[in-house]
């Protein structure tokens, strides 16, 4: 550097001058080494300290990696029923083999040495690879894991045939209600992905070592092997109370920079930092002496270039003695041309340095530079001592010379870093230490720049290399809880531009019709590129790019510039509008080919590097493994459905066909009861043991020999099917009927019984059904005595009444004579309903509805209720006057009245009260009788006896259900008034307490008071007269003459005749016209319809009135309509006759069958 010096008018002691000058360069020299020494030390800490925090980066990204892979496979083991099975001890040898060669497939794709499936008590369920050897280190292993997932250790000699330490990382596995199930050990072997991370350390030198260690107790243990002793991993420990080691420092708490001895006992230089989430750290070191050798060299350099200097100022000051007596002027100018080549020794020095060095003027004009600030630069020398510092920057850095320049004033000195600019116009950072300097009493500026070029790029590439860890471990994670494709698909673009900072995240599938490739997911501030582009998989210029090659090839493909890559010619312009510089495509498969495509563009030229393409490459592998889970899971869930579908169509068969089925390994002695099996019996399913035992304690005692029999004839081989009915106890305590099936299915090796199948079917139903059919055949046999007894009774009553009738119309009123007559027609009356009773009993009798006022009914049997009820019981009658009429069957609702008190009095053990009731009521439809609305007739039938239970209140209206003796009832009563009440279009609603009696509620529609209807409705004899011609066709002589009496007495022309000949005959003999025939419709050779038929060929205006004592299935109502006549029941009296065959007369229209009383 070049200094003026002032002229001096006086004479300088040369003594002076050189201790001066020796004290210039001295306090140079000084100071020169001090920022040598700093800058040496800073840069070597520096270097080391990066290291470290790079290398646990590196170390924690790698530690997070494999514990998002071993996440997702103990996720997908969650779904894995396979390995559920091995983990709970189900598997059978098959479902171990094929789980033991998935776990292969597994470790070879993420390249681990092992894979172990651990129990819950430690104990090795399966393994594929190296396997543990020794079974209580591993047991105690998992005890200090406890509930807790990580990487850790395993010693060497755990492992069988290792003599090298291997990582695991180990995780707990949990069902999905979080029951841990057991432990998922992944061997890694660090010595091929762990331990070269850190022995690639770039600028290590001979002695550089990157130490990985943890706190084990009172020591340090060394984890990786150290450079001197190759094979040392988990071998070297030192205690902690060596604090000089940067190790023991490091585990006890200290960060950053390092300085100690290391385990050798030299000096080094060391930086520690701790691997995020573990306790592990990594420690950089390096020999003290190596890190310092430049600095030494350079300090030995610069001492001999001072003691040169002062041994040339000692004979300086030699020569000066000497000649003193030289003349001052001669003196001064050797002193200057020393002073000047010492100067331009510093000026060597300067320029010679490692760092450019600036000096300039406040303005920023440039006085002098280095060597290497011109080679920093690429400008000569004389050009930059032409230019001003703002000239060095970058336009955009252009008004930071100002800025510092302030600082540098207020401070003297100041370091930061800022952005520079080459003579080619390529900016570059630099770091810059600048300061103010006093030259001659002249203040001037020195700068000393250091290029951090590669400092900056190593910074971009580690934060790209975080960013994508931080994208890879966040997919895992997403991948782990994604449940389809398209969830899947943008969970990943929009990880990817959040994390990992892509301007565009996509996944595209081709279009077969159009070769297209289509988005199915995007995401990022320039998504929109991927809305103006059109890319395809064929030929063209359209399928040259990064996305079309890698569909194409199934492999990943990376474009490093979009400016200077020739395939991005088609896209370029688009991409360069939306600051789009370059783009990564990766392959994602599918069912064994590529089916999709994962796009990543990033802003910045050249960010895909090696190291970048390998972990993207992670990327679309995990999604295509996330694709494979997905699959598998729905594949899983799929065939889960259809066993779970033929599973419930067996049940519905089996239930449809009221069928059980049970299974029994004779081997195993184990048995499945299907839930039909249980709730046959009343009880839920599974609430019933599945042991023989069990099931022979609920049989009936008088069935268990046979039924034990059986079973050990089957048991033993004897016999390879049977069927056996058996009884059952039911649940509520009744027995029920049942079919037993079994048959054998599998015999051993010795060839006995080794599986048996067979079904229960519950056939109480049947059993019930066949006592039905004996007691019907039963009653059809009375049924049939009892209709003819009736027949042949009512023709007899039919006399009894007509004549009785026709007396009391003659005798005088109140005269004994008519109260006997009376006495004799009640007395009929009370026959011919006992008549009904026996047609009703036998099904014979034929519905006949009218318009009753049931009080009316109710008020004519009170007598023969109250004589049915007993001393013990009194029968009591409320009712309303206003309860109307209903449209019923008046013997059917006798029959109701009767069944219900007879219940009533039965129920009644002692003494008690029976009540009827009647009464109007307006319903509304509810819950139970949703479609019962409008007005009814409510009949109440009510006791104070013993009540019913529950059980018994649900059984009380089937068919020959009772509770009674077989002495005392058929279980026809109840049964028998619900049918009746149902016909009638009403319903019963029960009440029933065990202790406090029960009340029936039957309900029947109410119509409008039927016109002139009133009880004991006459008609007057002036009413009943007539004078028109009757054929009376009867095969009883008495009936026939009672009937010929009563119309001749009313006025009526009366023919008639035994039989249907007879009366075929009359027909032709006689010249008039015949107004009406009153036929029989049962008679002997020609019955009363066949009659009719003939009668109206040559007739067929006539009118038809059939009357008959017992119908039977000889008459159908279609015949009825078909001939338009009217029907009258035996015995009639003579009023119900009179009125019939005048309403017939006098309607000019035909007739229909309708039952007249």
């Amino acid at each position: 550097m070049k200094q003026s010096s002032k002229g001096s008018s006086r004479a300088v002691s040369p003594v002076q001058v050189l201790a001066l000058l020796m004290t210039g360069i001295a306090v140079a020299g000084f100071f020169y080494l001090l920022h040598l020494r700093r800058e040496f030390d800073s840069e070597v800490h520096l270097r080391v300290d990066a290291a470290a925090n790079m290398k646990a980066a590196d170390v924690a990204a790698w530690r997070g990696e494999r514990l998002a892979d071993a996440e997702v496979l103990a996720a997908g083991i969650k779904h894995t029923p396979l390995l559920l099975h091995i983990l709970h001890g189900e598997a059978t040898p098959l479902e171990q083999a094929q789980a033991r060669e998935w776990l292969g497939i597994l470790r070879t794709q993420y390249r681990y040495a092992s894979v172990t499936l651990v129990g819950l008590r430690g104990e090795v369920l399966l393994s594929v690879g190296q396997t543990f050897e020794d079974a209580q280190q591993l047991q105690a292993w998992i005890a200090r894991m406890g509930d807790t997932s990580g990487i850790a250790y395993s010693a060497p000699e755990a492992v069988a045939s290792r003599r090298a330490p291997l990582l695991s990382a180990n995780i707990v596995l949990r069902s999905l209600q979080g029951e841990k199930l057991g432990y998922l050990l992944l061997g890694i072997e660090p010595e091929n992905y762990l331990f070269p991370t850190l022995r690639d350390w770039v600028g290590a030198g001979q002695t550089g070592e990157l130490l990985l260690v943890r706190r084990e107790g009172d020591s340090v243990l060394f984890l990786n092997s150290t450079r001197l002793r190759p094979g040392s991993a988990l071998t070297v420990r030192q205690p902690l109370s060596k604090t000089e080691l940067p190790s023991v420092r490091a585990v006890l708490g200290e960060s950053g920079s390092i300085d100690g001895m290391d385990y050798r006992g030299a000096a080094v230089v060391a930086a520690a930092c701790l691997v995020p989430g573990s306790d592990w750290y990594v420690v950089a070191k390096m020999d003290r002496s190596e890190a310092l050798a430049p600095e030494l060299r350079a300090t030995i350099q610069f001492s001999i270039q001072l003691a040169v200097l002062m041994l040339l100022s000692g004979a300086l000051v030699w020569l000066i003695l000497r000649r003193q007596s030289g003349r001052f002027y001669l003196e001064k100018y050797r002193s200057e041309i020393e002073r000047n080549r010492l100067l331009s020794m510093y000026n060597s020095l300067s320029r010679h340095a490692n760092d450019a060095i600036l000096v300039f003027e406040r303005d920023g004009r440039i006085i002098e530079v280095n060597d290497r600030a011109v080679e920093m630069f690429g400008y000569s020398r004389e050009e930059m001592l032409a230019m001003r510092i703002p000239q060095l920057k970058p336009d955009q850095h252009a008004d930071d010379f100002e800025r510092v320049m302030k600082v540098v004033e207020e401070r003297k000195s100041v370091v930061f870093e800022t952005a520079n600019r080459r003579k080619d116009g390529r900016s570059f950072p630099t770091e810059v230490s600048s300061s103010e300097i006093l030259v001659d009493d002249h203040c001037v500026y020195q700068s000393i720049l250091r290029d951090i070029s590669e400092r900056k790029l190593a910074e971009q590439q580690i934060q790209r290399l975080n960013h994508l860890y931080a994208v890879l471990s966040r997919c895992n994670a997403a991948i782990a809880r994604a449940r389809s494709e398209d969830e899947l698909f943008h969970e990943v673009c929009r990880i990817a531009v959040e994390s990992g900072g892509f301007h565009v995240s996509w996944v595209g599938q081709v279009d077969p019709e159009t070769s297209m490739v289509l988005p199915l997911a995007k995401n990022g501030p320039a998504a929109a590129y991927l809305d103006e582009v059109r890319i395809e998989t064929g030929s063209g210029p359209l399928s040259s790019g990064p996305t079309g090659a890698c569909i194409r090839e199934g492999r990943a493909v990376a474009s490093a510039d979009f400016d200077t890559d020739p395939h991005m010619t088609p896209w370029r312009e688009t991409a360069a509008r939306y600051g789009l510089r370059s783009s990564i495509c990766l392959p994602v498969s599918r069912r064994g080919r590529t089916a999709y495509v994962l796009g990543l563009y990033s802003s910045e030229p050249g960010f895909f590097c090696a190291e970048e393409i390998d972990l993207a490459e992670e990327v679309g592998e995990s999604l295509s493994l996330a694709l494979a889970r997905i699959d598998l899971e729905r594949d899983r869930e799929r065939a889960e459905r259809d066993r779970l579908l033929a599973q419930e169509r067996l049940e519905f068969a089996l239930d449809a066909a009221n069928e059980g089925y049970w299974d029994w390994d004779i081997e195993k002695d184990q048995r499945f009861l299907s839930p039909r099996f249980c709730t046959m019996l009343g009880y839920q399913p599974g609430e019933l043991a599945s042991d023989y035992a069990t099931w022979r304690e609920v049989t009936h005692p008088d069935d268990r020999a046979r039924l034990d029999n059986e079973q050990e004839s089957l048991k033993s081989g004897r016999i390879s099917s049977t069927s056996v009915e058996f009884r059952a106890r039911h649940k509520d305590g009744h027995y029920v009927w049942i079919l037993g099936s079994a048959k054998v299915v599998g015999l051993n090796d010795a060839g006995r019984p080794r599986r048996i199948v067979g079904s229960r079917v519950d056939i109480t139903q049947r059993k019930f059904l066949e006592q039905q059919v004996l007691q019907s055949q039963k009653l059809e046999s009375v049924g049939r005595l009892a209709g003819s007894v009736a027949h042949d009774f009512n023709n007899h009553l039919t006399v009894i009444n007509g004549y009785s009738g026709l007396l009391q119309q003659e005798a005088a009123p109140g005269s004994v004579l008519a109260e006997s007559l009376n006495q004799i027609h009640e007395a009929g009356e009370r026959a011919a309903a006992l008549t009904r009773q026996l047609l009703a009993f036998s099904r014979k009798e034929i519905e006949h509805c009218e318009a009753l006022n049931p009080n009316s009914v109710i008020e004519g049997l009170q007598k023969m209720l109250s004589r049915l009820m007993g001393e013990n019981v009194i029968l009591h009658l409320d009712l309303d006057p206003e309860a109307g009429f209903v449209m019923v069957d008046a013997t059917h609702l006798e029959q109701i009245l009767m069944n219900l008190a007879i219940n009533a009095r039965d129920a009644i053990s002692r003494s008690g009260h029976v009540h009827i009731r009647t009464a109007k009521v307006i319903l509304e439809g509810n819950e139970a009788w949703p479609n019962r609305s409008g007005p009814h007739l409510e009949l109440t039938v009510t006791d104070d006896g013993s009540g019913m239970t529950p059980e018994v209140l649900q059984h009380i209206f089937e068919p020959f259900f009772t509770t009674k003796d077989r002495t005392h009832g058929t279980g026809l009563g109840l049964s028998t008034v619900y049918g009746i009440v149902e016909r009638s279009a009403g319903f019963l609603d029960v009440e029933s307490e065990t202790g406090r009696g029960s009340s029936f509620h039957i309900y029947l529609p109410s119509i409008p008071d039927p016109e002139g209807a009133t009880a004991g409705l006459s008609h007057s004899r002036d009413g009943l007269m007539g004078h028109e011609t009757v054929l009376v066709v009867e095969d009883d002589e008495s009936v026939r003459g009672i009937a010929v009496g009563i119309l001749k007495h009313y006025g009526y022309q009366v023919l008639q005749a035994a039989n249907g000949g007879d009366a075929l005959a009359m027909q032709n003999r006689f010249e008039g016209r015949i107004d009406l025939v009153i036929s029989d419709l049962m008679m002997p050779g020609m019955s009363g319809t066949e009659l009719v038929q003939h009668l109206q060929c040559a007739n067929p205006q006539l009118k038809v009135l059939y009357v008959s004592g017992y119908a039977g299935e000889s008459i159908r109502k279609e015949e009825f309509l078909s001939t338009g006549a009217r029907f009258v029941p035996k015995p009639y009296t003579p009023e119900t006759l009179l009125r019939v065959v005048r309403e017939l007369l006098s309607n000019p229209g035909t007739g229909r069958v309708e039952p007249a009383v």
